[in-house]
């Protein structure tokens, strides 16, 4: 269609064409609007994405993110409800606070996680502090959601030893993981800035502070009882060797013992806690003090050592 028609303006050309800029142009800005997300909304939206899933199991603590596993398989790939403890209890195997070791007492080979592709996360891996050291093996895998197939992409492979407790990073291509072993450790994932989960790992260290408290203070409260069955309940078998041997300065059960205090707590890892025990003896002016190591073994508080001071 000619833009003149014999001299004269062809104005339905003209309209014909603004209406087709005006489409094209318009399919183009919403196209590019759909594509385009800002950098710093991006975070926000796809965290209220996640919160909105039902099957999504997070917890929110201030701008960084805890994220549990929504589904848990045993080696067979069989869905794993819950894990035992060391001491018996039920812990759920998925959603907010589930347990988050593998393997041992039921629990499961591979977990999970729902997160955010591109977004950092980071594994707070670590293991017991026992010299038992049931959970002592931080081994696994990481697989990632592609092409409606799980493929393997990442091994973290460190060394079997106690007391280990690492901050790994790593940046997902996909929006599920899968994290797999066959060895036990424990780890939890996080999503946000690396100061903010720290202090959300000391806050929880710190919290779990009046458990090892709990746990003396029965420990003491069946000695001073004289209830021998009782007080083994509480220990290991670390620290019922350091008992029960026959060249141990330590005294178990003692009709003498009259009264405790707990003088100080302290955590070494977060896995251990460390004690300070005031015994009040009859008849002696002062106070036998005995150190005492707390450690916590799939979910539960034992007593690992008890030292006479000095």
């Amino acid at each position: 269609m000619p833009f003149l028609t014999r001299g004269k303006t062809n104005w339905k050309y003209i309209l014909v064409v603004l209406i087709l800029a005006v489409i094209v142009g318009g399919g183009i800005l919403v196209w590019i609007k759909k594509q385009e997300i800002p950098p710093a909304e991006f975070p926000e939206i796809e965290i209220e994405k996640l919160e909105e899933e039902v099957k999504v199991p997070i917890e929110k603590v201030g701008e960084t993110l805890i994220i549990y596993p929504y589904e848990a398989k045993d080696i067979y790939g069989a869905d794993v409800p819950y894990c035992i403890s060391k001491g018996g209890a039920k812990y759920s195997a998925t959603g907010v606070s589930s347990a988050n070791w593998f393997v041992w007492g039921g629990c499961a080979y591979s977990k999970v996680y729902k997160v955010i592709q591109g977004k950092e996360l980071v594994f707070h891996v670590y293991t017991d502090s026992n010299p038992d050291c049931i959970c002592c093996y931080p081994e696994f895998y990481v697989y990632e959601y592609r092409n409606k197939k799980w493929e393997e992409v990442k091994h973290f492979n460190y060394p079997p030893m106690r007391g280990f407790a690492e901050n790994v990073f790593y940046t997902p291509s996909s929006d599920r993981i899968k994290i797999s072993s066959n060895l036990c450790f424990y780890l939890d994932v996080y999503l946000g800035k690396i100061e903010d989960i720290e202090r959300i790992i000391a806050g929880k260290i710190e919290a779990q502070r009046s458990l090892p408290e709990k746990i003396i203070d029965e420990f003491m409260n069946a000695r001073l009882n004289m209830n021998k069955e009782q007080a083994l309940i509480y220990l290991t078998e670390n620290a019922r060797e350091q008992f029960l041997r026959p060249d141990s300065q330590l005294t178990l059960i003692n009709p003498n013992f009259s009264s405790f205090e707990i003088s100080q707590i302290q955590s070494i890892n977060q896995a251990k806690f460390r004690a300070i025990v005031n015994i009040k003896v009859k008849g002696q002016p002062t106070y036998t003090v005995e150190i005492m190591d707390v450690i916590t073994i799939l979910g539960d508080f034992f007593i690992d050592s008890v030292e006479l001071a000095g």
